[in-house]
């Protein structure tokens, strides 16, 4: 959750911005396909919290019947996957864009396994970062019966034997998980989604190339507000690896974050991927800047020593 700059509590209709959490939930139908964005004023949930009514404003989203970035559990492409999650949703002070960041799966095991799949490699199924234990599903050899010295009618994954119509996914942040939606590897993600001017025209150098979208010139929240597009028809302008993170792959990624917009500065929360009592959180840090206004630079960076501040 974040607070919406004054600037733009009117033109987007709220003082606060909440995000979804896609991926962290048990069936996805309930959530959002991709991030998701609503605005609100925090008088008003109080208030309503009574009345048990909502007054939010749906600005992004991406609701099972229109998975406008890619079918869920089909695709995993550079806007979404099966294990994405988002941490943290803020408007960086005089900037003109939603930021989201998260965790994204790339979903490429072959990676680190040679002969499994390089991409589009979503699995459903049991953890191991043994390659020569993974099996079943698309594009990886069939399990083996009694496999790793399991009982007949099992096959060996990381520390388990599971049954035969379950799949065996390469995955080491996700050792002793049970069944999870995995896509290997992992990277500390940001998508931006641009606010758009009053009249909900796209602000310069926010654009996307016109084939992502059915409505190219109205692809920002302001349009959404108006009702000239839905939630759902938004493309991000602009999704990367978030630079210089620390991130472990062997830990589960962010979990959480909060924006301090009086000093522009970003914390993300990190597992740190170690057994309970050493399983300490990691924060790390990031200055934000912004580049000339309208469709500024967004840039996450170390501090000005070179330091990375790295709390644990």
């Amino acid at each position: 959750m974040g607070v919406v700059p004054s600037q733009y509590q009117s033109q987007l209709g709220g003082k606060m911005v909440v995000g979804a959490l896609p991926a962290e939930m048990s069936i996805i139908g309930r959530t959002s396909n991709g991030p998701g964005a609503v605005v609100f004023n925090l008088e008003d949930a109080i208030e309503n919290s009574v009345s048990q009514t909502n007054n939010g404003i749906w600005l992004l989203g991406y609701p099972s019947s229109h998975q406008t970035l890619g079918q869920w559990n089909v695709v995993s492409n550079q806007f979404t996957s099966v294990a994405d999650s988002m941490a943290s949703i803020f408007i960086p002070s005089g900037g003109d864009s939603l930021i989201v960041v998260g965790t994204h799966g790339h979903a490429s095991p072959g990676i680190d396994c040679p002969g499994l799949p390089t991409e589009n490699a979503t699995c459903y199924g049991y953890a191991t970062n043994q390659c020569g234990e993974v099996c079943g599903g698309g594009g990886v050899p069939t399990c083996s019966n009694g496999y790793g010295g399991c009982s007949t009618g099992y096959h060996k994954c990381g520390s388990d034997c599971i049954a035969m119509n379950e799949s065996c996914c390469y995955d080491p942040a996700h050792l002793n998980t049970g069944h999870s939606n995995l896509a290997w590897p992992y990277t500390s993600y940001v998508w931006m989604y641009d606010i758009g001017d009053s009249s909900g025209n796209n602000n310069s150098g926010n654009s996307i190339p016109s084939a992502s979208s059915s409505h190219p010139e109205k692809n920002n929240l302001t349009a959404v507000k108006l009702g000239q597009i839905n939630p759902w028809d938004l493309y991000p302008y602009a999704v990367f690896n978030l630079p210089d993170t620390k991130f472990n792959g062997n830990n589960r990624g962010t979990t959480g974050g909060t924006y301090d917009s009086a000093n522009s500065i970003l914390y993300l929360v990190y597992t740190s991927g170690q057994p309970y009592p050493q399983a300490l959180p990691i924060i790390e840090a990031y200055h934000i800047t912004i580049g000339d206004a309208p469709g500024g630079l967004v840039q996450f960076y170390k501090d000005a020593s070179g330091n990375f501040l790295r709390i644990q």
